[in-house]
């Protein structure tokens, strides 16, 4: 009895680590699954004949969850099938008094697996190996199978169990919640706004009228999704609530400022239990990769006390993505880096394991952007504090950049390209190419190309500064100053005084725009991405243009050049710089060598262009 007691304890253990989502679960699991088979199979051959299918058929099923790395099914069968029929054998011990039961020891029941790494071609290869052992223990047995599981059932009928066969429900279970649905609608129209309502309203219509036979959930808001031959439950079917418990206690580091960034909503019980966990100071923001799963929850679930949450903030595929990095901006600054607690839900891991990779991907480019910024900040910081303070005399007789974007009209937008300048070493070779487009083009100069502009006799419609200590050589040619100059609170002062044509002022921080706002007066407020060149790109979507053309861009350096020739009195790449050094794949696929932080602009570029499809962007 006690072996039996010592069965049920690990068992639980088991679960709970599954529950978890511990990524050494599986490898418990693993390591100690003959064991435990073998010990079940001994209580089969005394326990009464309907205990001894359920026993071998939740088996069997354990075998196919593992297979699948189905760790919510993992959990349910062991705690609710396997753990809670054994409890009840213990509860009515006669027959178990005379049996030894053998539960091999492993290195993983001390808390550490003997087994480490599985692939998922291994697990299956374990679930196999474990299906052979299970038949052949029982062939072994005193009488077979047949003999043990007198229920009517034959042996194969009881061992053809499959996952698929827990999951019988259907869309036809379900009715559409009016209540729910309207107000899971008012309260993300609340937290997000009119549009991302209607893009939402619009896509769980069209889905309520859709037949999915791969994600499906029940009345009581259990989701299953479909992958491969098997259905991956994403919730406990059994206790949800205390599933999700389980979870969100498995947290850890988490104090009173930390911000967690969940992948997954599920059935909506895992973000509700962690917000229960968390403290008014705390941020949960969650990203749910699939829309479907968002829609299920949005028609049949209640989720409006989520979405109305002000620590909650949930981003979807298909429906605010494009806002996410705005957003994640904003709820994440410098100060706050070290703060962000990366997590996945149950099965998430699995089954949406590229979504989630690419997610973690723009998370990291948006902190090492948000890094970068505020390092130039400290950097520079007496400069730029100079600056905003003598800028002000320069502000009064400024336009704005949402003044700029007034003068174009929308046939102008759509047809005519604005042709960025940047200093790359490949401006060499496409300088003269740059002179046929003036006059057919809106041709915008950063600060380092003037140099090079106004030597072969291209004088560009706009010229973008940003740097708070710009070198002032760039600036010598006076013809510099009769060129329209885009600027922020931050840049060169002296520069700016020596302009004497058109100053255009644009925001790029909510400080800035809000202190503006504050005497009516609107600026147009851009995401300047770190470099000049990146502003002047952030300008142009911001215009509203719709072919965008770069020059000069290179983000990296060419024949140990780091500008084009007429620029900067340079030495090229120097040994004392090489810590700031870095190889990355060229656009031909060779590596090429540039400064750790052009990756960071190249990253943003990547977003950005992304993040706004009616852009044809060429360079």
């Amino acid at each position: 009895m006690e072996q039996l007691k010592e069965m049920i304890r690990r068992l639980d253990r088991i679960a709970t680590m599954l529950y978890q989502n511990d990524s050494k679960s599986l490898q418990t699991l693993g390591a100690e699954f003959q064991g435990i088979s073998n010990g079940l199979l001994q209580i089969c051959r005394v326990a009464q004949p309907q205990v001894a299918q359920e026993l071998v058929s939740a088996l069997k099923r354990l075998m196919d969850a593992f297979a699948q790395k189905n760790v919510i099914t993992l959990a349910d069968i062991i705690r609710y099938e396997i753990e809670n029929k054994l409890i009840a054998i213990t509860q009515n011990a006669t027959s178990m008094n005379n049996i030894d039961i053998e539960i091999n020891e492993t290195e993983s029941s001390q808390g550490e697996s003997s087994q480490v790494g599985y692939s998922h071609a291994e697990s299956s290869k374990v679930g196999s190996s474990h299906a052979e052992s299970l038949q052949a223990e029982s062939s072994q047995a005193g009488s077979s199978q047949s003999e043990i599981l007198q229920t009517g059932a034959s042996d194969t009928e009881c061992l053809d169990v499959t996952l698929k066969e827990q999951y019988p429900f259907n869309m036809e279970h379900l009715i559409l919640n009016e209540e729910y649905y309207r107000g899971n609608l008012d309260a993300l129209e609340e937290a997000q706004g009119g549009e991302i309502r209607r893009i939402a309203e619009n896509y769980c219509n069209a889905y309520a009228t859709e037949e999915d036979d791969t994600i499906l959930m029940d009345g009581n808001c259990n989701i299953a999704v479909h992958r491969g031959d098997c259905w991956c439950q994403l919730n406990s079917q059994y206790d949800p609530e205390k599933a999700a418990k389980v979870w969100t206690e498995s947290m850890r580091d988490i104090n009173y400022k930390s911000i967690l960034v969940v992948c997954g909503i599920s059935n909506v019980e895992y973000i509700r239990q962690t917000l229960a966990t968390l403290g008014r100071e705390n941020l949960l923001i969650v990203y749910e990769p699939d829309t479907n799963i968002f829609a299920l929850n949005m028609l049949y679930n209640r989720m409006d006390d989520i979405l109305r949450d002000q620590r909650c903030f949930l981003f979807v595929d298909d429906i605010n993505m494009d806002i996410f990095v705005d957003a994640f901006d904003r709820l994440v600054g410098y100060t706050a880096m070290e703060l962000v607690k990366l997590y996945a839900l149950p099965v998430y891991d699995v089954l949406y394991a590229d979504k989630i990779k690419a997610f973690v991907t723009i998370c990291r480019k948006q902190l090492d952007y948000t890094a970068l910024v505020a390092q130039t900040i400290v950097m520079k910081n007496e400069n730029v504090i100079s600056n905003i303070i003598r800028n002000l005399q320069i502000v009064e007789n400024s336009s704005s950049l949402l003044q700029l974007k007034g003068r174009f009209d929308e046939n102008e937008r759509k047809h005519i390209p604005a042709i960025i300048v940047a200093a790359g070493p490949s401006l060499d070779k496409n300088i003269d190419q740059l002179k046929q487009a003036k006059g057919k083009a809106l041709i915008i100069g950063v600060d380092s190309s003037m140099r090079m502009l106004l030597k072969h006799e291209i004088m560009p419609d706009l010229v973008v500064t940003i740097d708070p200590d710009k070198e002032r050589v760039l600036f010598e040619d006076e013809r510099t100053d009769t060129v329209p100059i885009v600027y922020c609170m931050h840049s060169t002062f002296d520069i700016l005084k020596k302009n004497k044509s058109r100053h255009i002022l644009y925001s790029n921080t909510k400080y800035i725009s809000r202190l503006f706002q504050a005497f009516d007066k609107k600026l147009g407020e851009i995401d300047s991405g770190g470099s000049v060149a990146n502003a002047a790109f952030a300008m142009a979507s911001y215009i509203g243009f719709k072919n965008i053309i770069m020059i000069g861009q290179d983000l990296a350096f060419t024949n140990n050049k780091k500008h084009a020739s007429v620029v900067y009195a340079e030495k090229g790449i120097s040994e004392e710089e090489k810590d700031q050094y870095e190889m990355i794949e060229g656009i031909d696929g060779k590596p090429i060598l540039t400064y750790a932080n052009f990756r960071v602009y190249r990253d943003w570029y990547e977003t950005k262009i992304a993040q706004n499809q009616q852009i044809h962007v060429i360079n």
